[in-house]
């Protein structure tokens, strides 16, 4: 058996673990062997190993270049090691992925691992301004492939989807407001009033509990220090009980704010009451989508009184204060930070609203197509690549595209026979 046959085997070999027994980690294990075996790369060193301007990283990048074959394989390996928490063990195998397919114009290949590299950045605690390392890699991305092909143009702009016909800015002017914002700081007072009602109760943490599966079901995680709150008024985790308690709040919302509404119930993003505690810092982070536009009505902001700052910035180096009664507006998919240094709690009405660059005629497709982008990102994790010819009818199954005939679909009724290299479902059917 020579090299390439023997690592064929180990592949198969991880396969058979994945889908008959469910032994995730032998595994990856299995497919370790696959694959050329390189030093943890730290998420600093990301950029320097990805950096082939020198001859010195010319050379050492040499050893690093995946045959195309295994590109999926490392790709998806690199996967589960971030989701399993060893960051060095992805970026070295997310490091070859983007050399080998930068050096043959591996588009999807590229791009999907320069995505899992921010990703991996962004998740590790353990890096210090990691935002500063995602806008290099944003930056390597745009002068190997070209902003046109990837669809970043700014690297302070990095959401998950990004709609190539959007005109962005971080931040919007008072004059380009919706005639929506003149009534809600003409009403901010009895909005406020339904806050005070409730700020007693029990608000869960941002991104928390499983009513959070919508688009901010991962917010709570940019939370560097403090406590960052929220009461749900319309999208993922908004109940009657919430809209009973502040009635007017949501009958004002529902009759002049339709956008926002449509929006969160097409799953884009909430409308809720949010509260920074004392001494709290959010990291800097991008939203999820250019899809919308975001609105904070300020309802208790600090004095500042010497205590520091209560501020968010958007973009470069603009930082803008809350006023209550007064709304900001702003696009979340630019990276953004807010800090809270007073002694006092910050509370906002923030509203997520369909981005008026975005014709009404293309909202619903492109909603959509975001959503699935999220839900196949996901199922990809759990969906290993295939050594094989015609292997799409087997991938097809497990990304839940098609059903067998008994009804089940998804990676977990799929199995494998390891001998004839053939893959059946639970109820013995073949996939094919």
């Amino acid at each position: 058996m020579n090299t390439d046959d023997a690592k064929i085997a180990w592949w198969w070999r991880g396969l058979g673990a994945w889908y008959n027994n469910q032994d995730f980690l032998f595994a990856m294990s299995c497919w370790a062997n696959v694959l050329p075996t390189t030093h943890l790369v730290s998420s600093e060193q990301l950029i320097i190993s990805l950096d082939t301007s020198t001859e010195r990283t010319n050379q050492t990048n040499i050893s690093r270049r995946l045959p195309t074959i295994y590109c999926p394989l490392a790709l998806f390996l690199a996967g589960c090691y971030l989701d399993s928490e060893q960051y060095g063990k992805a970026q070295a195998l997310l490091v070859q992925v983007v050399t080998s397919s930068k050096d043959s114009s591996d588009f999807n290949h590229f791009f999907s691992a320069i995505r899992e590299c921010i990703a991996s950045v962004e998740e590790d605690a353990s890096c210090k301004k990691k935002w500063l390392i995602s806008q290099k890699l944003v930056n390597f991305a745009i002068h190997s492939m070209g902003s046109s092909r990837l669809g970043w143009s700014d690297p302070l702009q990095r959401p998950g989807y990004i709609h190539p016909n959007i005109t962005s800015k971080p931040i919007w002017k008072e004059n380009e407001f919706p005639e929506w914002c003149n009534l809600l700081e003409e009403n901010w007072k009895i909005i406020r009033d339904d806050l005070e009602c409730i700020l007693q109760k029990r608000w869960p943490a941002v991104g928390s509990g499983d009513h959070r599966e919508g688009a901010g079901a991962h917010d709570g995680s940019v939370i560097e220090s403090g406590d960052w709150q929220e009461f749900i008024l319309f999208g993922a985790g908004s109940d009657s009980t919430n809209k009973y308690l502040c009635s007017a709040t949501c009958q004002l919302i529902k009759q002049h704010i339709p956008d926002a509404v449509d929006l969160a119930e097409a799953g884009g993003g909430e409308i809720i009451f949010s509260k920074l505690s004392p001494k709290t810092r959010i990291t800097p982070h991008c939203g999820t989508t250019n899809l919308r536009l975001t609105a904070h009505l300020g309802l208790i902001v600090p004095e500042k009184a010497g205590e520091g700052r209560c501020e968010i910035r958007i973009g470069s180096d603009q930082w803008i204060s809350w006023r209550e009664g007064k709304v900001i507006i702003f696009d979340d998919s630019y990276e953004h930070e807010v800090v809270n240094e007073t002694s006092s709690p910050r509370c906002v009405l923030l509203l997520r609203f369909w981005h008026p660059n975005l014709p009404k005629c293309d909202r619903q497709i492109s909603i959509e197509n975001a959503l699935k982008e999220k839900s196949r990102d996901q199922l990809s994790r759990c969906n290993p690549p295939i050594p094989l010819a015609g292997a799409k009818t087997v991938s097809h199954r497990g990304m839940e595209q098609s059903h067998c005939l008994c009804g089940q679909t998804g990676y977990e009724s799929i199995r494998l026979d390891e001998v004839h290299q053939t893959f059946y479902c639970i109820c013995s059917r073949t996939i094919n």
